[in-house]
């Protein structure tokens, strides 16, 4: 009870410092990728000359791959052949980060305020309280499902990432990965369950199956993780490269940029070791105490620096942080 009251406590201060200072316009306007294939010549033509001058802009890399080009599609169907190339067109979906930071925000805080209010008083009564702090926590991970994938949006709009699309199905798998933790719990509690209560502390053969079944969920859950921030990351290192590479008068990414994506990348990392290192405690440790009270002060104590973290460098980087380097000086976007 008391961590969830500090943590309410905590979410109410951002909510009120993240609307308290003033930024212009904290949100992206996306695209989305449109196909266009023809059977003139003349659209061959007009790709191959586009792509000769953005040679002249950008160096090849050395792999002899173009860094910038008109990709050339086609497509085949019997005797039939078409050309064409991905151009990108506006989207009328704009995604407003500081809204969905607030968001992000509000969701935990009415999580943790409904703990305190739910929470009886007395430990006589602990026995009637709607939540079990030792053991699965369904609507711990309803929280995570709704504010993790808003956390991924804000991150992709920080990237320069403005594809509809892509950020959609990152948020999707985000919602998904942290769902899954909701399986993850309830395997371990049937491991605890069965280790403390059937098998006089000990692992046996009925155990097995839940075993099992948690490691393929679990290596799912790292599967999802990785897709994720490898995209994220990839994309960033990529970015920094083409900034040294390409003759368009910039140096360098802010700073800030690439601190909230490893800081971010990191604190999620975090999570998938605290089942990791519960189950391990659950199958080495020959204590008969549950494991779920330690876990979810370490989901409770690791969402609140995430957030807290995000929303201040977010507010720095909206309001003085957004700054690069020029060949004639350093600009502000």
């Amino acid at each position: 009870m008391f961590v969830n009251s500090i943590a309410c406590c905590i979410f109410g201060g951002l909510f009120i410092f993240l609307f308290a200072v003033r930024t212009n316009s904290p949100g992206f306007s996306t695209w989305h990728e449109n196909v266009v294939v023809g059977a003139s010549a003349n659209l061959n033509d007009t790709i191959h000359h586009v792509n000769n001058t953005l040679i002249q802009v950008c160096s090849v890399k050395k792999d002899g791959d173009l860094r910038m080009s008109l990709p050339l599609v086609d497509f085949s169907l019997n005797s039939t052949k078409l050309s064409g190339t991905v151009f990108t067109a506006a989207s009328t979906t704009f995604v407003n980060s500081k809204l969905l930071l607030a968001i992000v925000i509000i969701v935990s805080f009415n999580f943790h305020a409904w703990r305190v209010l739910a929470q009886p008083p007395t430990t006589y009564e602990k026995s009637k309280a709607v939540h079990d702090e030792h053991g699965p926590d369904f609507l711990r991970w309803v929280e995570y499902t709704l504010s993790s994938p808003p956390m991924i949006a804000i991150i992709c709009g920080i990237l320069y990432i403005r594809n509809i699309t892509e950020i959609m199905l990152m948020c999707t798998l985000q919602g998904a990965l942290a769902l899954s933790g909701w399986t993850i719990e309830q395997l371990i509690c049937m491991i605890e369950f069965e280790k403390y209560y059937f098998s006089n502390g000990y692992i046996t053969s009925n155990a097995h199956p839940h075993v099992g079944k948690l490691a393929v969920v679990f290596g799912g859950s790292v599967v999802m993780h990785c897709v994720i921030w490898l995209n994220l990351l990839t994309r960033f290192f990529t970015y920094e490269d083409n900034f040294q590479a390409c003759a368009l008068g910039l140096t360098a990414l802010p700073s800030i940029v690439g601190q909230i994506v490893v800081v971010q990348c990191v604190l999620f990392s975090l999570f998938g070791l605290v089942p990791l290192f519960q189950i391990l405690y659950v199958i080495f440790v020959d204590k008969s105490s549950s494991s779920f009270g330690v876990a979810g002060l370490a989901y409770s104590i690791l969402s609140l620096i995430s957030k807290s973290v995000l929303t201040f460098m977010f507010v720095k980087l909206i309001t003085d942080g957004n700054c690069i380097n020029t060949k004639y000086g350093r600009a502000c976007l």
